[in-house]
């Protein structure tokens, strides 16, 4: 998470996300993201200093939701299955 905060001391020095990209090393839409994940977990440059790089991963980066599925189907349909299944 170290790129984290440099990317956000950067950004609160003014600088754009292509030089940002530049001096960090990630690509500038890497770049862009992460600054949207900051914005959208309401953080803000100086993090706090009770904020661990733990603490920082898991508020940019939650879990995703288990997804559910249903039974997979076949993409030709059924007349495959039925032609594939009969005796010939």
């Amino acid at each position: 998470m170290r790129k984290v905060r440099d990317i956000l001391r950067l950004k609160a020095q003014g600088l754009t996300a292509r030089q940002i990209a530049v001096s960090v090393g990630p690509s500038r839409s890497t770049i862009t993201e992460c600054l949207h994940r900051v914005e959208g977990a309401g953080l803000a440059w100086p993090l706090p200093a009770t904020l661990s790089d733990t603490a920082l991963e898991a508020a940019l980066y939650p879990p995703r939701a288990a997804q559910q599925r249903g039974p997979r189907r076949c993409p030709i349909g059924r007349a495959c299955i039925r032609s594939c299944i009969a005796p010939a």
